[in-house]
């Protein structure tokens, strides 16, 4: 998302960045939800001979998939960017301080738009069903 919307004329390169952090925010809810599923699935399919046994492995399951899904992201941005090519496109940071800006713009977009989606169920959904 962020090579395309950080170098459209349209948007300018901050505005990109804040969609495309929505975007990757949007996606790591999604995935981290049908990670969820899978990590159930996987679990059950282990046939632990303890509840403690099919905890620990879907606690970790879970942990590593939320884990890698959440921060590969910030990841790529911190420190391959710059150094790789994707798609035959070569993605470079652009300013004086590199890609921190551009980490920072991500960071903060994924953590507000998380942040407003939980608070947004917490809140929200208890009313409705109401």
């Amino acid at each position: 998302f962020r090579a395309f919307l950080t170098k459209s004329s349209v948007l300018g390169s901050f505005t990109g960045g804040i969609v495309a952090g929505s975007l990757t925010a949007i996606s790591i809810m999604v995935f981290n939800a049908i990670g969820a599923k899978v990590a159930i699935a996987l679990t059950s399919w282990e046939n632990h001979r303890t509840d403690t046994e099919y905890e620990d492995a879907l606690i970790a399951k879970t942990f590593m998939f939320e884990f890698v899904n959440s921060y590969v992201s910030l990841f790529y941005i911190a420190f391959l960017k710059g150094h790789v090519t994707l798609f035959g496109v070569q993605d470079e940071c652009k300013g004086e301080s590199g890609c921190l800006q551009e980490l920072m713009v991500q960071l903060g977009t994924v953590f507000l738009i998380q942040m407003f989606i939980g608070q947004t169920k917490e809140v929200l959904i208890p009313i409705i069903i109401r």
